[in-house]
């Protein structure tokens, strides 16, 4: 299945990060000097805003395109019941009459008894868990993508712990002040860009999925 527009640009932007930060050549005996490593640890920081970014933006693409086709047409796609399973919105029984019992009520009784009301609330408190996400480890990974349908058996185990560490790794530098001076292991350039690579890798397959959810 061809890659999505977004999924290529994920590409073209870790590519220019490996180019502007990495060295050309790796060194054969893994010794490099200190601005390489301070380098290396900004790769890995933006690297991994890249990801998130591009999973975020599917993602809302994904979940607003099932809301219009709803909206338009009346369908309720595998997305859109997805997002009504997980969105954390609670699926209430019908009240017992269709008009308010009490006058305050009046303002928000549509909310209980139309469904495209019930969808808007599920979308609002969707888009707000994507504009609240703030990572690739494996919780942020599961709140956006089996909220839109992804089957779980169509994540990759070794993907998801690959994203996970991945994840715990940027933290220590982004959210610890911790600088390659502090470090006890400096970052090696290569190793960080080979985990890029396979992640990126993981990421295709994750992206035929959303493909595939898109054209439901």
């Amino acid at each position: 299945m061809a890659r999505s527009l977004r999924y290529i640009a994920l590409e073209r932007e870790l590519h220019q990060l490996r180019q502007h930060l990495l060295p050309r050549r790796f060194s054969s005996t893994g010794v490099y000097r200190t601005p390489v490593h301070t380098r290396t640890l900004a790769y890995r920081v933006l690297a991994h805003a890249e990801l998130e970014s591009y999973l975020e933006d599917r993602v809302k693409a994904i979940y607003r395109k099932a809301i219009t086709s709803y909206r338009n047409n009346g369908t309720v796609t595998r997305v859109l019941a997805s997002m009504l399973a997980f969105s954390g919105v609670l699926l209430e029984t019908p009240p017992e009459s269709i008009v308010p019992p009490q006058p305050n009520q009046a303002p928000k009784w549509d909310d209980k008894i139309k469904l495209a009301n019930k969808i808007t609330l599920v979308g609002n408190a969707f888009n707000s868990t994507i504009e609240k996400n703030h990572g690739i480890k494996e919780k942020n990974l599961l709140s956006l993508l089996l909220t839109i349908g992804v089957d779980p058996d169509e994540i990759d185990g070794a993907w998801l712990s690959n994203m996970d560490s991945f994840g715990k790794e940027r933290g220590v530098v982004a959210h610890s002040s911790q600088s390659v001076h502090r470090t006890q292991q400096p970052p090696d350039p290569e190793s960080e860009h080979r985990k890029v690579l396979l992640l990126l890798n993981g990421t295709r397959v994750i992206d035929e999925v959303l493909n595939r959810l898109e054209n439901i």
